[in-house]
């Protein structure tokens, strides 16, 4: 080696020593800090629910497998190109995964659970790991997992039936037509049969019917252009009865609650009264002038308007909720009453004069202790509220119906208990009742209860929108939000697009939709079996 060569090494070396040494110095600075935490290879997924997921794997350290990590950036998809490209599309089709916990020191094992996913679809998940300098690591392994069907949430179309009707009702036992007229719809020999009672109630728009025990009650709408300024009761024989008004406020006319009339609202049943939740009242009794000059309002729901009925006089009363928030929308939102006392108002209409349609979800809590529901004498209160789980979209054009399910998990025997019967023989088996089921001795080891509640509605979705079907299930501790596809032979229906209001009642195991001049009928089922192994 020459002398040149020998300076030129010695160089080199001393050079190399430097950086070392500059580097040894800052490795513990956040500013220099470049060596990013390890990647995540052993993503697995532990279990899967109908609502979300767990996912277990080992932590990574701060620089690589060292120390501990800032933080993990947990997302999903739906998207297939999230599976095959997951670098490139990890921001960009990856929806951020809620309660994500912090590392712990590198090696140990962590849990993670998924949650507000839809049921019975297919998702992709994969992690990011970040040091407080933000240097990040590859996209993990990726792993997919199709989330359960939520029982009771599958319906079949079976039906669809022309309809000249503005209103859509139920006494519980069977299906009303009103508006103009009244009609049972009845179902003979798998047939549905519309049979006329009376042809002398008016055709009302926009009216809401409800029924109280012994005869429905209209509230609002208009007939002609002209709004309705008294509740009408509507018996079931086709008698019609214009309702007298008393209590503690005036519901209709120049200094009425409603103005000279209400559209776009709902009414919920709370205990012993009804609560009108939301709409758009009038200022001048005709509504295409009141439109025209701007004389129409929001109803504001700072205070709730109530009503109870005895014989043909209503009574109304008001209540007053104290609130750390109000829904944003009053004007035909969904109203979903989770366990008879407590209501969600989910989405709605934002202005009563153009569409902007909300996504937001705010209930209305009563206290814990108020088990007969006194209303008057307590004080509810509005506050923002999240389901446990399901997506939640922007939502208006709402009408909603809701009905229980009852989920029974059973486990095989080994022996066939004496005169024990097939499952559909029973009908509806109770908890430690043994039966006959796919040709197999077994027994109810649990019974589940659920409370199901159909929202049918217009969805916008940046500047999309569509028809859906969704299902709101609670057990009364919480709420999952799941979209139903409901099938006509094997394909999907797709639902109509929803130009105005809707009316759904379920009665028995279907659900009847009134959707413009069309009644939808959706078988659905009221029970599901769960099986285990003893």
């Amino acid at each position: 080696m020459n002398i040149k060569n020998k300076y030129s090494s010695a160089v080199s070396l001393i050079s190399i020593a430097i950086n070392l040494f500059l580097f040894s110095c800052s490795t513990g600075t956040q500013e220099d800090d470049r060596i990013p935490p390890g990647n995540i290879k052993d993503l697995r997924v532990v279990s899967v629910d109908y609502f979300g997921a767990e996912l277990e794997f080992t932590a990574p350290g701060d620089d690589i497998f060292s120390g501990k990590a800032f933080k993990f950036d947990v997302r999903y998809s739906d998207d297939t190109n999230f599976l095959n490209s997951p670098e490139k599309y990890f921001e960009q089709l990856g929806i951020p995964a809620l309660e994500v916990p912090d590392p712990p020191y590198a090696g140990q094992k962590v849990k993670i659970f998924i949650k507000n996913l839809d049921p019975k679809t297919k998702y992709y998940v994969g992690i990011r790991t970040y040091d407080e300098s933000e240097n990040f690591s590859d996209v993990s392994n990726i792993v997919e997992f199709t989330t359960r069907d939520i029982p009771g949430s599958s319906g079949e179309v079976i039906g669809k039936i022309s309809s000249s009707f503005l209103n859509l009702s139920s006494d519980g036992k069977k299906i009303y037509l009103m508006f103009p007229g009244l009609y049972s719809l009845e179902e003979i020999g798998g047939s549905f049969k519309i049979n006329p009672i009376s042809t002398n109630v008016p055709p009302i728009h926009g009216a809401r019917v409800i029924w109280d025990g012994e005869k429905f009650i209209s509230i609002g709408g208009n007939i002609s252009g002209n709004l309705v300024q008294s509740p009408i009761a509507v018996y079931p024989n086709g008698n019609l009865v214009i309702m007298e008004n008393s209590g503690d406020i005036v519901p209709f006319g120049p200094n009425g609650f409603f103005g000279y009339g209400v559209m776009s609202h709902k009414i919920v049943k709370l205990g012993n009264w009804f609560a009108i939740i939301g709409g758009v009242k009038f200022f001048e009794p005709r509504v295409d002038i009141a439109i025209e000059e701007g004389k129409i309002s929001k109803i504001g729901l700072e205070k709730i308007a109530l009503f109870r009925v005895e014989g043909n006089k209503v009574i109304w009363s008001l209540i007053y909720p104290q609130a750390t928030t109000y829904p944003f929308s009053s004007l035909d939102p969904a109203i979903i009453n989770i366990d008879g006392k407590n209501i969600v108002v989910w989405g709605g209409n934002l202005s009563e004069n153009s569409l902007v349609p909300s996504s937001k979800m705010t209930k209305l809590e009563f206290p814990l202790d108020s088990t007969n529901l006194d209303i008057l004498s307590l004080k509810p209160t509005w506050k923002d509220y999240t389901p446990f789980s399901g997506s939640f979209p922007k939502l208006y054009n709402t009408c909603e119906s809701q009905t229980n399910i009852k989920i029974f998990k059973i486990k095989f025997l080994n022996e066939v208990p004496e005169g024990a019967k097939n499952f559909e023989e029973i009908g509806s088996p109770t908890k430690g009742e043994t039966f006959i089921y796919q040709g197999r001795p077994a027994i109810v080891s649990d019974e589940i209860f659920l409370t199901r509640t159909f929202v049918i509605g217009v969805i916008r979705e940046s500047a999309e929108e569509f028809s859906r079907i969704f299902a709101i299930f609670s057990d009364g501790k919480r709420e999952i939000f799941s979209k139903v596809v409901p099938v006509i032979g094997k394909q999907e229906f797709k639902f109509p697009d929803i130009g105005g209001q809707c009316y759904a009642e379920y009665v028995g195991d279907k659900l009847f939709i009134l959707h413009l001049n069309d009644i939808y009928i959706i078988k659905f089922k009221n029970y599901e079996i769960i099986t285990t192994e003893q």
